[in-house]
């Protein structure tokens, strides 16, 4: 997950939802460990176009 300062900053400048999207793209990110756009979406929980 992200050190406390960052989650403070991001939390002061982006909406909740953008918040919990950037939380949910880094866990897919260290889990599958690929950065293939195509990927992530096929594994994102939310239907991405």
């Amino acid at each position: 997950m992200l050190p406390a300062s960052y989650q403070k900053t991001l939390r002061a400048h982006l909406s909740e939802s953008q918040y919990l999207t950037l939380q949910l793209l880094l866990l897919l990110l260290q889990v599958h460990r690929q950065v293939k756009l195509s990927t992530l979406a096929s594994v994102f929980p939310q239907p991405i176009h």
